[in-house]
């Protein structure tokens, strides 16, 4: 996404900047070389109600590098059933002492954990349903028509969630 489109879409969910301190760049390449640059390419927000409630937050940046595999959040997730549960769940156990930093960490480690058992629905999924669904089609009994009905049900499902990881 472009920096206009970007801007579109902040404007559009009423958006704002969180402010950030500390290191005043977030990437670097060359270290040690005359080619060396830093850059500031993170940027952080929030809504004006996440705003209202935590009217001092702000973003600490720092020069330590992390070593983990980034965490990605997966649109797809958002229609399985058991993610909101499991989101609210995990929220609640993980020490209410605990910073926000760490309840995410813990959060996202959960996440990852679950999303592992509800792999991705690639292309090769969808197109094997839909090669059993046409080969019910000569199937004219009530017992095929209510089958084939729940497969197109969840082929649709299946097309919703593929669309949505590409988003």
């Amino acid at each position: 996404m472009d920096d206009q489109g970007l801007q579109r879409s902040s404007n559009a969910m009423h958006a704002i900047n969180i402010q950030m301190k500390g290191y005043t760049f977030t990437w670097e390449r060359g270290r040690g070389k005359p080619q060396f640059v830093e850059e500031k390419l993170d940027r952080a927000l929030a809504s004006t109600s996440w705003k209202e409630r935590f009217p001092d937050a702000s973003v600490l940046t720092t020069q330590k590098k992390i070593s983990r595999i980034a965490f990605r959040f997966e649109n797809r997730w958002m229609e399985d059933k058991g993610f909101g549960k499991l989101v609210n769940d995990q929220w609640e156990i993980t020490n209410s002492s605990a910073t926000i930093t760490e309840r995410l960490r813990s959060l996202s480690t959960e996440l990852t954990r679950w999303s592992r058992k509800h792999p991705k629905i690639d292309r090769k999924n969808i197109e094997e349903l839909k090669d059993r669904l046409e080969r019910m089609r000569s199937n004219t009994d009530q017992q095929s028509a209510v089958k084939a009905e729940e497969m197109k049900m969840e082929l649709n499902q299946m097309m919703i969630k593929n669309d949505m990881y590409w988003k």
